[in-house]
């Protein structure tokens, strides 16, 4: 499913689709590509309805391809955990690899803290 607008009209067909998607059970989750969405709290509303809707219908929404601007504008309403917001690479923040061979190095000249 993708979501490129959210005007009343384009959020109902976003929920009639919701429910149809939804219809037939069995989904474990629903991916909504937010790519060509704008970053503005307009979207951020719609998706956080559509997110309300599909998890009545027992599908939670995963929010997929949101720009860094709507990434952080999400986060900024509080709403990362709820919408699911995945970036580009597919990983939640919470899922970045540590770094490799980071080894920590003493001064033997430095007096303890």
């Amino acid at each position: 499913m993708a979501l490129r607008a959210v005007s009343r009209a384009d959020l109902k067909a976003a929920c009639e689709r919701l429910h149809a998607l939804a219809g037939g059970g069995g989904l474990g989750a629903i991916a909504c590509d937010v790519s060509e969405l704008a970053a503005e709290i307009a979207a951020v509303d719609a998706l956080a309805r559509l997110a309300l809707v599909a998890r009545r219908l027992g599908c939670p929404l995963k929010v997929r391809r949101a720009s860094p601007e709507l990434r952080d504008l999400v986060e900024l309403c509080g709403l990362s955990d709820a919408l699911g917001v995945v970036g580009r690479d597919g990983r939640q923040p919470e899922e970045r690899e540590e770094p490799v061979d980071v080894e920590e190095r003493v001064d033997p000249d430095d007096p303890a803290a």
